[in-house]
């Protein structure tokens, strides 16, 4: 998000303030900005102030403010919320708002956030994600190489989506099941002759 204001006064001081209510977020990282403000410049004219590093999933308020001759100008108050993404799939796909994107994160929303375990594997995940989405996104044939690696799980999170978690999971415990019994039954003859 960025925030303009314009000082007319040598004097003057720009700053711009946000603070974001994160009841709703679902992560645990302290390296996110959630409240404080940041400032930008001083002098005449006007500047913009690009915040950086906003926790995902997070309401934000922001405004810009000037302080000339000892006066505080305030700017107009904005609210947002920065988007609940997908770190690695954002950085391969390019886009928040990818359809592989969206059904991680369906996927997630559905079968992640239910019990304490799979919250703090995707809090992990959030925990690290970030750096290895930088180091992603600034190489197009990682991006390629992510991108086709993602496609089997996209396509059993869409399926999951879909059918349910445990029609995906039936076929392939009864697979396991079935290579086991043959082992045993192998094993077993094998022992006989």
């Amino acid at each position: 998000a960025a925030s303009t204001s314009t000082a007319n006064n040598s004097s003057s001081t720009s700053s711009s303030t946000a603070s974001g209510d994160n009841s709703n977020a679902d992560t645990a990282d302290n390296n996110f900005f959630e409240d404080g403000y940041k400032q930008a410049g001083s002098g005449n004219g006007t500047f913009s102030s690009k915040l950086k590093d906003l926790k995902p999933g997070t309401f934000f308020y922001a405004r810009a403010y000037a302080i000339s001759n000892g006066s505080i100008y305030y700017g107009n108050q904005v609210g947002f919320r920065t988007g609940d993404s997908c770190f690695v799939a954002t950085a391969a796909f390019g886009s928040i708002f990818a359809p592989a994107v969206q059904t991680l994160r369906d996927f997630r929303n559905q079968f992640l956030s239910g019990n304490a375990v799979t919250r703090a594997l995707v809090d992990f995940y959030y925990q690290i994600s970030p750096n290895i989405a930088d180091v992603i996104s600034q190489h197009s044939a990682l991006r390629f190489a992510v991108r086709l690696l993602l496609l089997p799980v996209t396509g059993a999170a869409w399926l999951a989506l879909q059918i349910g978690i445990w029609m995906l999971l039936l076929p392939g415990a009864a697979v396991l099941l079935f290579g086991g019994w043959q082992g045993l039954r192998r094993r077993r003859q094998s022992c006989l002759a």
